[in-house]
């Protein structure tokens, strides 16, 4: 008697099935909607006071990106003025209209100007509490539609897992981001005054392993919604399920690129007037959040077959 093996679902499958999974609880896009709407007719946040007096430290990063003096001039002043809501809010994991759409926000939009490191500090630190309440509300939930748990009685315990987990995960991916960020920025200075024309290369390497970091625990908050395990076992399983299906999962991943990236063209020629913002944000939204729950739906299915696996290895 044969055994017959279930047939893996494609990525096609994994997709329609993350869609699913929103239209079951298509209330949640309410999260990504109300946060673009308020970046978008909500008042900026500016630190150029701050900004302006570290200006020529900005103008030094500004050259490792920029081919001429007026080019850097433009990054310089944009980089000054610039709304710093959605830039601070590092632990926002709700998905918004890219930063590029973000960047043509309405002239007469009122700004919030602080200009003394208290209150800056005050605001960074209001915006992320926030952004990471926000991120774990709309996480789980959307999560729940994944799995089919539709019970609410341990949702606050749910919740509060998440959140930690969530947190917990952010921090220390910043943290060995930064401690690698440090020594590599202290690198690149001296080959930059040394060796100029090795600068783009050793960019190149400080990017491939901030992506690479990325890339094997970036199924952590996965593994914290879906297997409900703590921040450090969430990175192992991370790690183990893109060991293990490392094509797949980088095809998952560049589907969404691909997707998001394509899609923000459309986003950009809409906004024109109100009801143009309105239809970017509305298809953002639906878009982002089922490929959101697309890479939800890859976690539980690939790491079934993890777990499967390994129970018929140990009969």
């Amino acid at each position: 008697m044969t055994t017959v093996e279930p047939k893996r679902a494609s990525l096609i499958d994994i997709l329609s099935a993350g869609y699913t999974a929103v239209n079951r609880r298509g209330w949640v896009l309410l999260f990504p909607i109300i946060l673009d709407l308020y970046l978008w007719f909500g008042a900026r946040l500016s630190f150029a006071p701050i900004m302006g007096a570290i200006r020529n430290e900005i103008a030094f990063l500004a050259d490792f990106v920029t081919r001429s003096p007026q080019q850097r001039e433009a990054l310089v002043i944009t980089i000054i003025n610039a709304d710093m809501r959605q830039f601070l809010a590092w632990f926002n994991l709700v998905p918004l209209l890219g930063p590029d759409t973000l960047r043509m926000l309405p002239a007469g939009q009122a700004v919030l100007t602080l200009n003394d490191p208290l209150s800056i500090v005050f605001s960074v630190a209001l915006i992320n509490v926030v952004a990471l309440i926000l991120s774990s509300i709309f996480f789980t939930l959307l999560a729940r539609s994944v799995t089919g748990r539709f019970g609410h009685t341990a949702y606050p315990r749910y919740l509060w897992h998440a959140l930690q987990g969530i947190a917990g995960y952010l921090i220390i991916l910043f943290g060995f981001l930064l401690g690698i960020g440090l020594p590599f920025a202290m690198l690149l200075a001296l080959v930059s005054q040394a060796l100029p024309a090795l600068t783009a290369y050793v960019l190149v390497f400080g990017f491939l392993i901030g992506f690479w970091i990325m890339v094997y625990t970036g199924f952590a908050v996965e593994a914290v919604l879906i297997s409900e395990v703590n921040t450090l076992q969430a990175i192992l399983y991370s790690i183990r399920l893109v060991q293990r299906n490392f094509w797949s999962a980088m095809g998952l991943l560049m589907l969404t690129i691909l997707i998001t990236t394509g899609l923000s063209f459309l986003w950009a020629d809409l906004i024109q007037g109100f009801w143009g913002v309105l239809v970017a944000v509305l298809g953002s939204a639906y878009i982002s959040s089922g490929l959101v729950a697309a890479r939800m739906v890859f976690y539980q299915q690939r790491w079934k077959e993890i777990t499967q696996s390994t129970k018929t290895k140990r009969r």
